[in-house]
């Protein structure tokens, strides 16, 4: 289904058992003054389902330790030009660049 951002700009993804007992709860914040030119739309994928029509900053669990902390390049039109991920522990993603024809 479609991911429903809240007027916070969080949206909460649980994950449960078998038996339906929640396991894990984590919730993935978005740049609400950010448009994604990331999206599926914009690659020719639309076929993979839509996209957020906005960027992830960051998700978190329950608990507050965050899991994925994004950092955005953006270039005089406001579209990402770079994107690196910082991973739980302190680890960067190599970045990952993006160039608009």
């Amino acid at each position: 289904g479609d991911v429903v951002i809240g007027a916070t700009g969080t949206s909460t993804t649980e994950f449960a058992s078998n038996t339906g007992q929640t396991i894990v709860t984590y919730y993935t914040d978005y740049d609400l003054t950010k448009t994604n030119s990331l999206g599926t739309d914009n690659f020719g994928l639309s076929f993979l389902g839509s996209a957020s029509k906005h960027l992830v900053k960051k998700t978190t669990l329950q608990s507050g330790d965050v899991l994925y902390d994004y950092t955005y390049t953006y270039d005089m039109q406001e579209r990402v030009t770079k994107l690196q991920v910082k991973i739980a522990g302190g680890a960067l993603t190599l970045p990952f660049y993006y160039t608009y024809y």
